[in-house]
């Protein structure tokens, strides 16, 4: 019978391939976190395989020590091997086991790092500026326009002599529009268009959709390109003045509309370091501690589908505020390691 910490780990590094691969998707976040209540030697063997994989992405190199010179070589040659001291011996064989495994680890990073970096590829083909987890970066356009990038955030630039368009991809950002009357500035966000001629708004991509607010000016909002069932449905045309925010859900061509009334000073409130949030959803207030986490939270299936809060958070310290967040929905959060983070109701 195997030593069931030896079988611990190895279904540890399993879980490690297996949640990188699919960082998303439910079933395999429940099926981690009921493994990871199993044995409590799981929860250990799961600390060793995130610390091995950290020392694959920074290992140390081991140099075999030179052999102590001599005055006659073939002298040396011709003497019989001498055997390590049982201490000795045993460190020097410690250290080629951590060179074959740092090999192995190193191996199976560079497996994970084309799995992982497949999509955040497939985001970098389609963007023009886009920032890591954490981030905020302030970009000038080509007609004088600005625009502010929030944590691991995204945007396409597609400017002709007709018009200025802006797709975010996703995240969120906020514009500064200069004023074009003969080119109107229209971001594209989850097949809703808003359009602006001078103003500064937000856009955010959702959890179910895209949210929009107006700190300056008017901009109208349209639905882009509705489904053909949904032809005798009701189609988004509406405009937002300075104070006013809407979160649209489009399932299908059918929208949802919820308009409220916003602080301008709570719009775009990451660029203070701050998350402030007013009846959003618990997915959008996670989804944006997510973008400021330098790491991977996963969340137990089910959690996320109900339910409004308001508050204020500090995106300085994403953890910290994730625990406030649970407390308050009465969900645990577990930080596994300094890069790993579950969210669950056990």
């Amino acid at each position: 019978m195997g030593n069931p910490n030896n079988q611990a780990y190895d279904e540890a590094i399993d879980w490690v391939i297996a949640l990188k691969e699919a960082p998303d998707d439910s079933d395999v976040a429940a099926a981690f976190l009921s493994w990871l209540d199993e044995r409590p030697e799981n929860a250990e063997a799961w600390a060793r395989a995130e610390q091995a994989q950290l020392h694959a992405q920074t290992p140390e190199i081991y140099i075999e020590p030179a052999p102590f010179a001599d005055t006659n070589p073939s002298d040396r040659r011709s003497e019989p091997a001498m055997a390590l001291p049982q201490p000795l011996a045993a460190k020097h064989q410690s250290h080629r086991l951590a060179k074959t495994f740092l090999s192995a680890a190193l191996a199976i990073a560079a497996c994970l790092a084309v799995v992982v970096t497949w999509p955040m590829f497939s985001l970098m083909l389609r963007a023009d500026h886009m920032t890591a987890n954490g981030e905020f970066r302030e970009l000038r356009l080509d007609d004088g326009s600005a625009v502010k990038l929030g944590g691991g955030s995204a945007i396409a630039v597609n400017f002709s002599n007709q018009t200025r368009e802006v797709e975010l991809l996703r995240g969120a950002a906020f514009f500064l529009v200069h004023t074009d009357a003969e080119r109107p500035f229209v971001v594209r966000s989850a097949k809703i268009l808003t359009r602006a001629v001078g103003t500064a708004f937000e856009v955010r991509r959702t959890a179910s959709g895209s949210s929009i607010a107006v700190a300056e000016g008017i901009v109208e909002v349209a639905q882009d390109k509705p489904s053909p069932s949904q032809e005798k449905a009701k189609q988004i045309s509406l405009r937002l003045t300075a104070g006013r925010q809407l979160a649209i859900s489009v399932d299908e061509g059918a929208a949802t509309l919820d308009a409220q009334n916003v602080d301008i000073n709570e719009i775009a409130s990451w660029q203070k370091g701050q998350l402030a949030f007013n009846n959003w959803l618990v997915a959008d207030v996670v989804d944006a501690l997510r973008r400021n986490y330098r790491g991977l939270i996963v969340i137990q299936p089910g959690l996320l589908t109900k339910g409004r809060i308001s508050g204020v958070h500090d995106l300085r310290k994403p953890i910290a505020s994730l625990r406030l967040l649970a407390a308050t929905q009465g969900l645990r959060v577990r930080q596994i390691s300094p890069w790993f983070t579950t969210v669950s109701r056990f």
